[in-house]
């Protein structure tokens, strides 16, 4: 009795508990997990997303009252894109006043952006090629969505338009 007694405590002596290893392999799991988190926001942050955000802030009065005169012209914009190649799109852009009379003589510019990234952001001028019609083909370096601005100016008149595409190989 006495050398069952003599080997249970020796036996409860030296059993270990699993705990301290399940603690440290937690650590090490969350500490790999977090390297793996700031490595990936490190090499995919592109910059600032908005460039002069306070700027924009304090200007905002500005860009209400330029959609009110906006909606007080009456202008109607009609945006097209097609596709003529890989990765090569025609935009047409149409242009009338309240009367639908078409608005000739402007200058139109396009400001393509990708939505993820400013590395292939551009900007382009449409020709007019008739009376309140422009156009451009424009090669684009990727396919997926792009974020397309327009400023039409006439005189003193601007007119503007907003619009997000995605080119693909795929018909639209």
């Amino acid at each position: 009795m006495l050398v069952r007694h003599i080997l249970k405590e020796h036996a409860m002596e030296t059993k270990k508990s699993i705990i301290p290893y399940l603690f440290i392999a937690f650590i090490l799991l969350y500490v790999t997990l977090d390297s793996i988190f700031i490595y990936i926001s490190k090499n995919s942050y592109n910059g600032i997303i908005t460039e002069n955000a306070y700027q924009k802030g304090l200007d905002y009065n500005q860009v209400i009252k330029e959609n009110e005169a906006q909606k007080k012209l009456g202008w109607i914009g009609n945006l097209r894109y097609y596709l003529v190649g890989k990765n090569l799109i025609e935009l047409d852009f149409t242009l009338f006043d309240k009367k639908y009379r078409p608005v000739k003589g402007g200058e139109v510019e396009v400001r393509i952006m990708r939505p993820v990234n400013d590395k292939y952001d551009m900007v382009v001028k449409l020709e007019e090629i008739s009376s309140g019609r422009y156009s451009k083909t424009v090669q684009l370096p990727l396919q997926g969505q792009w974020e397309i601005k327009l400023k039409a100016s006439v005189k003193n008149d601007v007119f503007f338009l907003n619009r997000r595409i995605t080119i693909s190989d795929k018909e639209q």
